[in-house]
């Protein structure tokens, strides 16, 4: 009786989940990621990272746990940093990073918005200050909404003395609609709290610039008077993507493989 219960319990919870990102692969590091979701809200839930040594033995890490309370998440990765990110809806307003000891809160990401609720700027403190810091993304342009291109700027210290950077992502886009929660469908600067939050927290519905109408297909990136061309070709069943291969100037760098409840 309570084997049938439970069977009965957990074939509802998959049942409701049923159209949610399971898992996503990454062949340019063999990595899993799979996304667990809470029974009652649906909300995502769990972050885990599945990975298999050269031996092959098998580990499963939390990457990340997050906790919503009111219009906010509560976010703790893997080495325990933590974290507070303030919603509007669905849109990330700002991610506040928490001390662990002291629970002062530091704003590491602020977003600004137009009466549209598009995104105007972006203010990134950067989450390797040894790398970059004062990351800022301004000169949004959007049609159809779709967005079309930005400029980011930032100061970069990888020499040990800081220097100015900048560079400038265009967006060409697809015929087919983006129906789904896939994470990639913007390109944000390598040492960025958006290039680390907004990848997973797409997933679970949440996002810094509002989904696009439609897929990209190529992201045209300047940077330092060198142009380069990252594609996208996806593979779709049943209006689900199921894979998807990512060019870097027609170098295959990655391909991405997702299963869904």
């Amino acid at each position: 009786f309570f084997f049938a219960l439970s069977c009965k319990k957990e074939c509802h919870y998959q049942n409701r989940l049923k159209g949610k990102i399971k898992s996503i692969f990454e062949s340019d590091d063999s990595s899993t990621f799979l996304f667990k979701y809470d029974s009652l809200s649906l909300e995502l839930k769990y972050i885990y990272l599945f990975s298999r040594n050269l031996e092959g033995r098998d580990t499963t890490i939390t990457f990340m746990k997050l906790d919503k309370p009111n219009d906010s998440i509560i976010f703790v990765d893997f080495l325990h940093n933590k974290y507070k990110i303030l919603l509007g809806g669905h849109q990330i307003k700002k991610i506040k990073a928490i001390d662990t000891i002291t629970n002062i809160e530091e704003d590491i990401c602020i977003t600004n918005t137009n009466n549209e609720e598009r995104v105007t700027s972006i203010y990134d403190k950067g989450f390797l200050s040894i790398a970059s810091t004062d990351i800022n993304f301004t000169n949004f342009e959007y049609s159809n909404d779709n967005c079309l291109k930005y400029d980011c700027n930032w100061i970069e210290h990888l020499t040990g003395s800081p220097i100015q950077k900048s560079l400038q992502d265009s967006f060409e886009y697809t015929t087919i609609a983006n129906l789904n929660s896939f994470p990639i469908q913007n390109q944000y600067y390598l040492y960025s709290n958006l290039s680390l939050f907004n990848y997973y927290l797409q997933v679970g519905g949440y996002y810094f610039i509002r989904p696009n109408k439609m897929l990209i297909s190529n992201i045209y990136t300047t940077h330092d008077n060198i142009n380069s061309l990252t594609h996208f070709d996806y593979t779709i069943l049943n209006n689900y993507i199921t894979n998807v291969n990512i060019t870097l100037n027609n170098n295959v760098t990655n391909n991405i493989v997702i299963t869904y409840y």
